[in-house]
């Protein structure tokens, strides 16, 4: 049914871009919230929302198949990257503060305690100082930023909706309207931090309690999922593209880009694996067709992963 809102024009412009990731997330949590009514007069109005939803996607998917997901605008990937940079350090410096105050109450604690469990500790090392700075660089041994970095929020296995969003907490998310973009398709496709690992035999048995266990998990129409798919496999194959000189693509906006999915590489992989498997024991023919553009998005992601960590290597 079409919805009686008009449709926006495609995001053309980097100002029309700015306000895309925040009234797409808008929109996904308004369909949700009516599906989790299960109201019997609501289906127009949940028919409606969808569709607005979807066609605007699909417009999206145009426009980042053409020019990315920055529009080919390097003044306004700089601007997305160094925010999400800022974001970065603004987090090291609240991890590290607090593990400094977490040290504090330690030596208190030992401060306290009786001489001889003090001698105790020096002569085993307890009391090292080197021992609970290891993990200060963890999140950047990657060498790229987070996913929370780039504004892309992904929830626990067993959270509830949105709850990655609401608890960030870490600085201004206004000029990171791409990565909720992202968040977005993400949340379409079930993409979520802390994964189950399932085998095939789990996959083909019916679970009877999985609402009770995953309740935040909704069913998205074969449209929504097909084009969610479709704007991942646009965006890695934009940034695979801005790594060829011969091309004329910003190749800054393709790095980001591609970073931006190798901050979500391995829990986006997990996700489409699944999904595959699902649709796979579903054996009807409209599965077979989103399972094939999960395949083909997979392939997009593992291909533009490979092609990073070869030229790290280099």
């Amino acid at each position: 049914m079409a919805s009686s809102t008009a449709i926006p024009p495609p995001p053309s412009k980097a100002n029309d871009q700015t306000t895309t990731g925040r009234s797409l997330l808008d929109l996904l949590r308004s369909r949700d919230k009516l599906v989790r009514a299960s109201e019997e007069d609501n289906s127009a109005e949940i028919d409606n929302t969808e569709q607005e939803l979807l066609q605007r996607l699909q417009s999206l998917d145009v426009t980042i198949r053409r020019r990315g997901l920055f529009n080919n605008d390097s003044v306004r990937s700089q601007s997305f990257y160094t925010c999400a940079s800022e974001r970065s350090s603004s987090s090291s410096v609240t991890a590290a503060a607090a593990a400094a105050d977490g040290n504090t109450d330690e030596n208190e604690k030992g401060v306290k305690s009786s001489s001889s469990s003090s001698n105790k500790r020096k002569r085993k090392g307890g009391a090292g100082s080197g021992n609970n700075n290891n993990n200060s660089n963890t999140a950047g041994s990657s060498g790229g930023l987070s996913a929370t970095s780039y504004g892309i929020f992904l929830d626990s296995h067993s959270s509830t909706p949105f709850s990655a969003i609401s608890s960030s907490g870490g600085g201004d998310t206004s000029n990171l309207d791409e990565g909720l973009i992202v968040t977005v398709v993400c949340r379409i496709l079930g993409v979520t931090v802390g994964r189950r690992k399932k085998n095939d035999a789990q996959m083909m048995q019916v679970d009877d309690d999985k609402e009770e266990q995953k309740p935040q998990a909704l069913k998205h129409s074969d449209n929504l999922t097909k084009v969610a798919l479709s704007i991942i496999t646009s965006i890695c194959d934009h940034a695979k593209d801005g790594m060829v000189p011969s091309l004329s693509i910003d190749a800054q906006c393709a790095f980001i880009e591609g970073d931006m999915i190798g901050s979500i590489g391995s829990s986006l992989l997990d996700a489409l694996r699944d999904n595959i498997l699902s649709l796979y024991y579903q054996g009807n023919e409209e599965s077979i067709a989103v399972m094939m553009e999960s395949f083909k998005a997979a392939a997009s992601v593992i291909t533009l992963l490979e092609m990073r960590l070869s030229r790290a290597e280099k």
